[in-house]
């Protein structure tokens, strides 16, 4: 099973593409098998995926747009280019969503 991760910026073309290409890098070194996704925050809260990651300054717009059942799979990131940064909010929501299936063999 692949982990399917969703970048959400404002028009869903350039930060997110930046931010999805490092998610996916963090994700490679991290032993994920992943695969990403961009939208803008329009169309991408009601987007399928297992996390969703946007900019801090995007979070609060996105968290009233997703389902309620739905908001703990998004990951506010305040520097789209600090793999540190991504790779330890990756770590806190992995203690409450695993995804061991994920895992690379």
């Amino acid at each position: 099973m692949r982990l399917n991760i969703l970048a959400v910026c404002g028009f869903g073309v350039g930060s997110s593409s930046m931010l999805r290409q490092n998610v996916l890098k963090v994700l490679d070194s991290m032993g994920y098998d992943a695969k990403g996704d961009i939208s803008d925050i329009v169309a991408g809260p009601s987007t399928p995926c297992d996390i969703l990651f946007c900019s801090t300054t995007l979070v609060d717009r996105v968290l009233q747009k997703i389902a309620p059942d739905k908001r703990g799979i998004v990951v506010p990131i305040a520097s789209y280019t600090d793999h540190d940064e991504i790779r330890s909010k990756l770590e806190e929501h992995f203690q409450e969503y695993p995804f061991e299936e994920c895992k690379k063999a």
